[in-house]
């Protein structure tokens, strides 16, 4: 099973005022998930316009889904720089489908998942949460909810009688102003499930698709090591899997794996899918450069793990990961992303040009259209891009002033790098002239 976005809404990150919306299919709900062709975002506008900050809101939303107490996880400073000092307000909003890879993306549900964050007498606390059910062909339909908190009180369906949910509405009692109820979700079914007398329920996997979707989302920001982990799936993702052997044991398995320079760490039983994997990457890197010969890996180990670090292999030297090039290791860095967004993940990318020449960055982005299982969000300055993805409807966005944020439609001739780079995309006006840098670089006159 995999999740894919069909729409999204967000704002109060950084300069993110004013509410922007990403979309990957119409209005209409289809049977099946079309992906080809229909699984790329690229994000373009001036620097200051709220690129990273529209990326940043995707992490800020998944560590509120799946960090238990992330709020009380970070010093208030650290939210204060985050969120936005006008409004004190984060505000998130996502449908996502939930769909069955190997049965010909076939749709199994639609959700609509929303989380508010606000500054309250000086904290941060979460002030509305909800998940709801889309049951019909349109994502302008009402919803029929599964469990919502506002200020802290847990409202559940009455139509729902179901026993987990009276268990859960009692342990997340005063704790849902501090935490995402999807956050406390994994360690509650574990609990229920303990009990043989349990089964998993019809709400329950609803509730599961929530927690699988903050799973799925991958998200690369620059210069932070918010993107390091190590390496292989989640526990989370191993818990699940063993919960119900009936249910769950084949219902959501991540490819994704991430390795963190200078050191990765690898559970002994894993090693081998490690080797492979950095069988991958190093054919990946041979690509942008052809003389490096294989990647090595060299590792310690205690009883539990292997602690591995990479040297990269030319003809006549042989490198440590952490001393080559700044080019090299961003694409180390990123190579498990975009492999999560070929394997099935939904993978946001900040500033995905930045150590990526643009002939190379095409056919990737193509490469990953034609034949990626998953999702890929980015934003760049590069126009490349655009070169291939201008004949996808809605898959290059321009977010502009005041956070108004255009998706470019085909339009007869017109290509949307020239009438990017020409100042003519509404709310992107590049009207720069050369003599307009002599008042920096000159004496100010």
């Amino acid at each position: 099973m995999r999740c894919y976005i069909l729409r999204a809404t967000t704002s109060g990150i950084r300069n993110l005022v004013n509410p922007v919306t990403i979309e990957f299919c119409g209005s209409k709900i289809t049977y099946n998930i079309k992906l080809n062709g229909n699984n790329i975002r690229a994000i373009y506008g001036a620097n200051g316009s709220g690129k990273s900050a529209l990326i940043l809101s995707f992490l800020f939303a998944k560590n509120l889904m799946h960090e238990p107490y992330y709020l009380k996880s970070k010093s208030q400073k650290h939210f204060d720089d985050l969120l936005n000092k006008k409004t004190n307000t984060f505000f998130f909003k996502c449908d996502f489908a939930v769909f069955d890879e190997k049965r010909n993306n076939k749709k199994i549900g639609v959700f609509s998942y929303l989380i508010e964050v606000k500054k309250v007498n000086g904290s941060y606390r979460i002030t509305h949460e909800r998940l709801a059910e889309n049951k019909a062909i349109s994502l302008n339909r009402e919803t029929s909810l599964i469990l919502e908190s506002q200020d802290g009180k847990m409202i559940c369906n009455p139509s729902i009688n179901d026993l987990f949910l009276t268990e859960f509405q009692d342990k997340t009692k005063n704790l849902l102003s501090d935490t995402s109820f999807v956050s406390l979700l994994l360690s509650n079914v574990t609990d229920f499930l303990k009990d043989k007398k349990n089964k998993l329920s019809e709400t329950m996997m609803k509730l599961v698709y929530a927690d699988m979707f903050a799973l799925a989302l991958k998200i690369f920001v620059q210069n932070e090591d918010l993107h390091l982990s190590y390496f292989l799936s989640p526990k989370t993702l191993q818990e699940y899997q063993e919960m119900s052997p009936d249910n769950i044991k084949s219902l959501f398995i991540s490819d994704y794996l991430t390795s963190s320079a200078p050191l990765t760490k690898v559970k002994k039983g894993e090693y081998e899918r490690f080797v492979k994997y950095t069988e991958r990457l190093s054919r990946f890197i041979k690509i942008f450069k052809a003389s490096l010969q294989k990647i090595k890996i060299v590792k310690k180990e205690d009883e539990n793990y292997y602690y591995c670090t990479n040297n990269l292999v030319y003809p006549d030297y042989e490198v440590s990961e952490e001393f080559e090039s700044t080019g090299i290791k961003k694409l180390i860095a990123l190579f498990p992303f975009l492999d999560g967004a070929d394997k099935g993940d939904i993978v946001f990318i900040d500033e995905l040009d930045a150590n990526i020449s643009g002939v190379y960055l095409e056919k990737l982005i193509e490469v990953i259209s034609l034949y990626g299982k998953g999702q890929l969000i980015f934003t760049a300055h590069s126009v490349e891009p655009m070169h291939y993805l201008y004949k996808f409807s809605k898959s290059v966005y321009f977010l502009g002033e005041e956070n108004l944020l255009v998706s470019w439609i085909k339009n007869a001739n017109y290509r949307p790098y020239t009438l990017y780079q020409e100042g003519m995309i509404e709310g992107c006006p590049f009207n720069v002239e050369p003599f307009d840098f002599l008042s920096a670089f000159g004496e100010g006159k």
